[in-house]
């Protein structure tokens, strides 16, 4: 699975956005406006939603928020492979 990773200025009350492309990749939108460590933690949650196939559940997405933050963060399958790219 690929996972394009974006650096750019977004609103400040967002962190990351995530898309799932047509080709079965992701693309990681980051906000450029945060430090590293707040940018970090926010791609490791994401990362977490994506290796559980979150985005394609039916479950309410206040329930799926509340069971990945009481999950470890930065859940990385081997199979992941990152592309990174500033905007």
């Amino acid at each position: 699975m690929n996972i394009t990773l974006v650096y750019q200025k977004l609103p400040l009350h967002v962190k990351t956005l995530v898309t799932e492309n047509q080709d079965g990749s992701y693309t990681i939108l980051i906000n450029s406006q945060f430090n590293w460590e707040q940018q970090k933690d926010a791609v490791l949650h994401d990362l977490t939603h994506i290796a559980r196939n979150d985005f394609t559940r039916d479950e309410h997405a206040d329930i799926i928020e509340k069971l990945v933050h009481s999950l470890p963060n930065g859940i990385v399958n081997e199979d992941m492979e990152f592309y990174c790219r500033m905007a």
